[in-house]
């Protein structure tokens, strides 16, 4: 479970954590957060140095309700969580990057 925003109880991003679903197999390292965005540097294996990555994904900071009944599809008006881009959603509100300071001049220039 990621930290929590207790002013809002909005549920952060984990600052590591292994894919699931489409990304299965990927793991995520959080390498900046800021107050719009973040950025992670993504791997094939648990480690978390850089000459591991094979690529960076920059990622709008975007929350939805948690949901509180799944079979009746009832969500939290008090309880929210971030939410990491599924791969549709890239180009829209998360970017891929083979080239960590191209990712990061971005982070700077938008964050």
């Amino acid at each position: 479970m990621g930290l929590f925003n207790f002013t809002t109880m909005t549920e952060l991003l984990e600052k590591k954590f292994e894919g699931k679903g489409e990304v299965k197999g990927f793991y995520f390292t959080q390498l900046l957060k800021g107050e719009k965005m973040y950025l992670y540097g993504i791997s094939y294996n648990s480690s978390d140095k850089e000459a591991n990555f094979s690529h960076y994904e920059l990622i709008l900071r975007r929350e939805t309700a948690k949901c509180i009944n799944f079979d009746k599809k009832i969500f939290s008006d008090t309880e929210f969580k971030e939410i990491y881009p599924k791969a549709k959603d890239f180009g829209t509100y998360g970017w891929s990057f083979t080239n960590l300071q191209k990712a990061k001049d971005i982070f700077y220039k938008k964050h």
